[in-house]
């Protein structure tokens, strides 16, 4: 569900905002006169992977997952809270939407359309470095974070239960890590 009839002139919340924190007063308040409020409901999308771009976004209250598509589920891959931004990198590719993104709680999003973005990196220059910074630190983490995920991991259950109870409960737990990392799980009965 959207609002995006209220204006919300915020210039300390995008002071919180990666992008946004090193401006002065006068380049915030500049960008906080372009932004409109939207609210959306837990469970909503904000966009979709491939969506072509429209703006870009900064949480002013609530939780948005960035998500991808795995196995036929939303993978959420990264929660946003309150100050963090999101979908500026289409904006500079021109590129569809590379992620989803849900409000994972009841969420008031700041929204920038792609014409004030584009107008905005032409009077302030800093804006430009600034995301070029933002987006090589969010690079940084996600490479760290698809190492880390490769990794083989052994994950030993042993239970006293009789065998029934026993292979119920290690087929549910399979099961269940299965959805979480997004991949197959191979469970040994022994």
């Amino acid at each position: 569900m959207r609002d995006s009839g209220t204006r919300a002139p915020l210039p300390a919340i995008l002071g919180q905002a990666e992008i946004f924190h090193a401006l002065g007063e006068e380049e915030r308040g500049a960008i906080a006169s372009r932004m409109e409020l939207r609210r959306y409901r837990a469970g909503s999308h904000v966009f979709d992977e491939g969506d072509e771009s429209d703006g870009l976004y900064v949480v002013h209250s609530g939780e948005v997952g960035i998500v991808t598509l795995a196995g036929g589920h939303d993978r959420i891959l990264a929660r946003l809270g309150r100050g963090e931004c999101f979908g500026e990198m289409s904006l500079l590719t021109g590129d569809p939407r590379s992620t989803g993104v849900v409000a994972t709680l009841d969420s008031e999003l700041l929204f920038l359309a792609d014409r004030a973005f584009e107008d905005l990196l032409r009077r302030y220059p800093s804006v430009a470095l600034s995301i070029g910074r933002t987006l090589s630190l969010r690079l940084r983490r996600a490479n760290r974070a698809v190492r880390d995920e490769t990794r083989q991991r052994i994950i030993f259950c042993y239970s006293v239960a009789d065998r029934g109870g026993r292979d119920s409960f290690a087929a549910g737990l399979a099961r269940s890590l299965a959805r979480c990392r997004g991949a197959g799980v191979l469970l040994l009965n022994l």
